[in-house]
């Protein structure tokens, strides 16, 4: 994926990305290495991102799902950095990770 930030054009591989952080009409994309600030809106970025291992928890955040280490019915700890599970997204997100692996 090519994402422009401060005018120049990065190239970002969908496997480095961790999570995806809403700001208003901006998101931030944080991968292991870098973050990278971009205008977009994070629903445009969602629909790109939806059947590629991405997750939407939070009006704020979407994830990897292969990024998690754990996660309760409140939290996603992804790569150390514990993020919020919002009410509207619980339902689809346990889902998907009940269906992406054997959940005991």
């Amino acid at each position: 994926m090519y994402i422009n930030e401060d005018k120049n054009i990065h190239k970002i591989y969908l496997s480095d990305i961790n999570y995806i952080e809403s700001y208003r009409e901006y998101i931030k994309i944080n991968t292991g290495k870098k973050s990278y600030l971009t205008k977009t809106a994070i629903s445009k970025i969602e629909v790109k991102l939806k059947n590629n291992g991405f997750e939407r928890i939070h009006k704020s955040y979407i994830i990897s799902t292969n990024k998690i280490s754990s996660f309760n019915s409140r939290f996603v700890t992804v790569v150390g950095k514990q993020l919020p599970i919002g009410r509207t997204y619980k339902h689809s997100l346990m889902e998907t990770l009940k269906y992406a692996g054997d959940l005991l």
